[in-house]
């Protein structure tokens, strides 16, 4: 099993998982604790299967993706609540295979998002997929399957395109599918600080940017724990 699996089926392992909040001086809340959840999603088709072996299977560099992939088609985790419409949301998605394609034409010549890679040459030296997204879609996670640029190969890299964030399109995120998952279950409210992505919470003094505190493996006999607040 690689890392990335491991990691992974030791974070759905978790039977009460949990998103510690801090205390917010602006809105005039105490420490919150909020049920989360993480779910697999489901099976490849055929033609998804076909896309990913193409991909992936030329080189050792993709056998992690490919392992977590064969176990299931993308996976979803860190669930929200969200306040401005009383529906859930994941922080963070592995996306089925199906949708790598669709939402990866949005950021190339004739897409909707393609004004903001003109400058960006990096993207045009191998081919990609967007691969994971960040919050609601304003951040995207792309790997490289092929290519190479200064003499360095790009094949296996993640990088973040999005209209939000804070690193920039060329800036690594991580060196491998691999690493990337370790990042995000090693410390979530780290990853999510790094990439600029931030919960809201809504009180009588106002909505404001609300930054995961921690992840809490089980939320049993915590004190803070409460229900998702509802809409103001």
């Amino acid at each position: 099993m690689t890392t990335a699996l491991l990691r992974i089926e030791e974070l759905m392992a978790h039977s009460a998982p949990g998103l510690a909040f801090g205390p917010h001086q602006f809105a005039k809340l105490p420490r919150r604790v909020h049920a989360t959840a993480h779910a697999w999603g489901g099976a490849l088709s055929v033609a998804e299967r076909e896309e990913l072996d193409r991909l992936t299977l030329n080189s050792s560099v993709f056998d992690d993706l490919h392992e977590v992939y064969q176990r299931a088609n993308g996976a979803c985790f860190f669930l929200m609540e969200s306040q401005r419409d009383n529906e859930a949301h994941w922080g963070f998605q592995l996306l089925p295979i199906e949708a790598w394609r669709e939402i990866t034409d949005m950021w190339l010549p004739g897409g909707d998002y393609a004004s903001f890679m003109e400058k960006c040459d990096l993207y045009k030296h191998g081919e990609w997929r967007v691969i994971a997204m960040i919050g609601d879609g304003g951040m995207f996670l792309i790997q490289f399957f092929s290519g190479e640029r200064d003499g360095e190969s790009l094949a296996g890299r993640i990088f973040c395109v999005g209209l939000g964030g804070l690193l920039g399109y060329e800036e690594e995120v991580a060196e491998s599918f691999s690493s990337l998952i370790e990042s995000v279950v090693r410390d979530p409210a780290a990853f999510f600080c790094r990439m600029g992505f931030t919960w809201s919470v809504e009180s009588e003094e106002g909505c404001f940017g609300d930054p995961l505190e921690r992840y809490v493996s089980d939320v049993r006999g915590d004190p803070d724990v409460q229900p998702w607040p509802a809409k103001v």
